[in-house]
């Protein structure tokens, strides 16, 4: 069914912690900005007034939204508290660098995030208060997120000239990287879950399909 819907765009949906309300990026208002409404599309309120603002992640005590904001030239991380508020940055401007697609951590310490700020866009860490971020992987990587029990974390590779994606995984605190399941994904279209990963494949189709791949057999199946 119809969510929340508006003549306009609207992507990057994501529940609260609780599952009582849903954040997502619209351009109802003109252009792309960050809202929150109740799981049921009512209460519906605008975060962000931003040059473009989207992608939100919810902390994990769903207090806090951290989100995108595109500058003319690069990305910047920010956070915003969920009932509203003046928003806090949390990455600066690096030269020919831009910063986007965060995620928060299990604990709520630490936001992942991609950056160019190497040369190529890798997955790096940083204290969810502001700080000194450290690169995670070293051969690509563009939206990351922590499995339920905070083991692994799972990330995306993406060839822009296919605009597609490949899902990978490191041991947080380790490096040694591995490919999940050999099968290329829409870049933004994936979700870790408790048991697997949904995600959307990668295929010249009208309609997506969502797809499930399972931790426990390795097997793929279509939901």
């Amino acid at each position: 069914v119809r969510f929340a819907s508006s003549s306009q765009l609207e992507c990057t949906p994501q529940f609260s912690p609780d599952g009582k309300k849903i954040a997502f990026t619209s351009e109802r208002s003109g252009k792309d900005q960050v809202w929150v409404c109740d799981s049921d599309g009512r209460n519906l309120i605008q975060l962000t007034s931003a040059r473009f603002a989207g992608t939100p992640r919810w902390s994990p005590d769903g207090r806090l939204i951290g989100y995108t904001v595109q500058h003319i030239d690069f990305g910047s991380l920010y956070v915003v508290n969920a009932e509203g508020g003046t928003p806090r940055r949390l990455t600066e401007k690096t030269i020919d660098a831009s910063s986007g697609s965060g995620s928060w951590s299990k604990d709520g310490k630490w936001i992942y995030f991609t950056s160019s700020r190497s040369g190529n866009f890798e997955i790096w860490r940083m204290p969810a208060e502001g700080g000194v971020a450290v690169q995670i992987t070293r051969n690509g990587g563009f939206e990351a997120f922590e499995s339920i029990d905070g083991k692994f974390l799972y990330f995306s590779k993406v060839d822009f000239r296919t605009a597609s994606s490949t899902i990978w995984k490191i041991p947080v605190g380790e490096s040694e990287e591995s490919l999940v399941f050999d099968k290329t994904i829409h870049p933004r279209d994936w979700a870790v879950g408790e048991k697997g990963i949904y995600f959307i494949p990668r295929a010249e189709v009208h309609e997506p399909l969502l797809q499930f791949f399972s931790f426990e057999t390795g097997r793929i199946t279509s939901v």
